[in-house]
């Protein structure tokens, strides 16, 4: 995860200028989905999951991804729905 919602709205910002017109022609009920390298990496949580308790973390610890991956839908009405967006490692 983002270690700040302003990293997350910045990355998410830049991308959809760079793809402005792709959205503007995408037809009502219509999906796209991008994975870019971002401008520069960020620093992520990475928790692993504890083994007794699924909703606990054993450990938490910080990596840097490189890739932004963000799926959009179009709705009928023409509005825009941010459907899923993380971050990804070299590794996935």
């Amino acid at each position: 995860m983002y270690r700040s919602r302003a990293q997350a709205e910045k990355d998410l910002r830049d991308l959809l200028n760079r793809h402005r017109q792709e959205l503007d022609d995408l037809p009502p009920g219509g999906s796209v989905q991008w994975l870019e390298p971002l401008f520069e990496s960020r620093g992520v949580y990475v928790v692993e999951p504890h083994e007794e308790y699924p909703d606990a973390a054993s450990s938490v610890t910080t990596t840097e991804r490189r890739h932004l991956y963000v799926k959009i839908l179009k709705a009928k009405d023409g509005a825009l729905h941010l459907r899923t967006m993380y971050l990804k490692g070299p590794n996935g």
